[in-house]
């Protein structure tokens, strides 16, 4: 399987190596603005997802399970500041 992967990126970077010696004239008719915009928008919409999940605090805080958390098992539920406090005047 390593071997198929290895030489699908060889070939797809040689297919990339083409492209770039290509004049503009052709590469616009081979991806017309149509296909070019489809494009764009398909992989935004597809990343909309992961975005929103990390917006909210990331996989880590998606993924933790808060019932197991030590501060909600002790049922007084008292949650330290989220910055660093002075106390007597330190």
């Amino acid at each position: 399987a390593y071997g198929k992967m290895l030489g699908t990126s060889m070939l797809c970077g040689l297919l990339e190596l083409g492209f770039s010696v290509m004049p503009l004239k052709y590469i616009k008719r081979i991806f017309p603005p149509m296909v070019t915009a489809i494009t764009v928008i398909l992989i935004g919409v597809a990343l909309i997802g992961t975005g929103m999940k990390y917006w909210g605090g990331g996989a880590v805080c998606a993924d933790m399970v808060w019932k197991e958390h030590s501060q909600v098992t002790d049922q007084n539920l008292t949650f330290p500041p989220p910055f660093p406090t002075c106390e007597a005047g330190e």
